[in-house]
C-alpha cells in the first residue's frame, strides 16, 4: 500500500527494518472516484436508480446542481490532491487549496489559489479530502471547521475516515450545514466492519464506541454515499501494485531497497 498509518515506522527504524510502500499506483483512480462520488450527490444518481429499478420515472425531488461554475477546496495537495485539481478544472470548477507544502507549478499550470485552511474552508462549495493519517491530522475536520464552512456544503473524503470527526460531521448534517458527503473511509474501518460480520466483537472496543455508532448512522443516512474504501481499486491499479510490489522485493534481494520510508 502507499498509507503508512498500520505500520509502526519507529519499531522499525529503531530495529533496522526497511520498510518500502507502493507509491502513486492509484492518484488517477482515487481522484476520479472523488467525481463518481460527487456526480453522484449531485444528480441524486443513488435515488434515480433505485425509482427507475421499481418503474417509478417520476422526476420530484431529482434537481441538482452544475458542479461548473462551483470552487472545490482540496485539502492536501500530493499527487492525489492535484490529480483532483486537474480534473476539477476540467469540469470548470474553481479550486482553492491548502496544504504546508505549496506545489506551485501545479497552482500555477492549473489557476489553482492556495490559501490558509479557514479562508479556503469558507469559500468552498465542496470540500475534498487528501491528507495522510498521522496523529495530528486525526479529527482535522471537526465542529470548528465545519462552522466555517458555507450552509449545504458538501464534503467528500476518499482519504482515511479518521480525518474527520464522525460525530462532527453527523452534527453538521443534522443542521444543513453539511448538505451530503461522500465517503469511501470511516473512522476504525477494520473494528466496524469485522463487526458486521461478528456482532459480538463491537463490545470489545468500548473506548471505540462512538465512531462505531457514528459510522452505523452515516451508513444509514439518507444525504450520506459510504463506499467500502474501494477508490484505488481498478484493473489498472491491481496491475500497478502488483509491479511495484515485486519490483521492490527484487531490489532489495540484490541490496538496493527501493520506496523506503524508514530512516535506515
Amino acid at each position: 500500500s502507499t498509507g503508512l498509518d498500520k505500520v509502526d515506522l519507529n519499531y522499525c527504524t529503531i530495529n533496522k527494518i526497511p520498510v518500502c510502500n507502493v507509491p502513486n499506483y492509484a492518484e488517477v483512480v482515487v481522484a476520479e472516484f472523488v467525481f463518481a462520488l460527487l456526480l453522484s450527490i449531485s444528480r441524486h444518481l443513488n435515488d434515480a436508480v433505485q425509482r427507475t429499478q421499481n418503474n417509478n420515472f417520476s422526476l420530484d425531488g431529482l434537481m441538482g446542481f452544475d458542479l461548473y461554475g462551483k470552487t472545490l477546496a482540496i485539502v492536501g495537495t500530493g499527487i492525489i490532491g492535484r490529480h483532483t485539481g486537474k480534473i476539477a478544472r476540467g469540469f470548470g470548477m474553481e479550486v482553492v487549496a491548502f496544504d504546508m507544502e505549496k506545489n506551485e507549478k501545479w497552482a500555477a499550470d492549473y489557476n489553482v489559489r492556495y490559501m490558509p485552511l479557514n479562508q479556503a474552508l469558507a469559500m468552498a462549495d465542496v470540500v475534498s479530502l487528501h491528507l495522510p493519517a498521522t496523529p495530528k491530522t486525526k479529527h482535522f475536520i471537526n465542529d470548528e471547521q465545519f462552522a466555517i464552512m458555507k450552509n449545504g456544503v458538501v464534503v467528500i473524503n476518499t482519504a482515511r475516515g479518521e480525518l474527520i470527526n464522525a460525530q462532527a460531521l453527523i452534527r453538521a448534517l443534522s443542521t444543513g450545514k453539511v448538505s451530503a458527503a461522500g465517503l469511501d473511509v470511516l473512522p476504525e474501518e477494520q473494528i466496524f466492519l469485522k463487526g458486521i460480520d461478528e456482532p459480538e466483537t463491537l463490545f470489545e472496543f468500548k473506548d471505540k464506541q462512538n465512531d462505531l455508532i457514528a459510522n452505523q448512522a452515516l451508513v444509514r443516512h439518507p444525504n450520506v454515499i459510504v463506499t467500502p474504501h474501494c477508490a484505488y481499486l481498478s484493473k489498472e491499479a491491481a496491475h500497478r501494485i502488483i509491479d511495484i510490489t515485486i519490483a521492490n522485493i527484487e531490489a532489495f534481494v540484490q541490496g538496493k531497497a527501493q520506496n523506503v520510508v524508514t530512516s535506515m
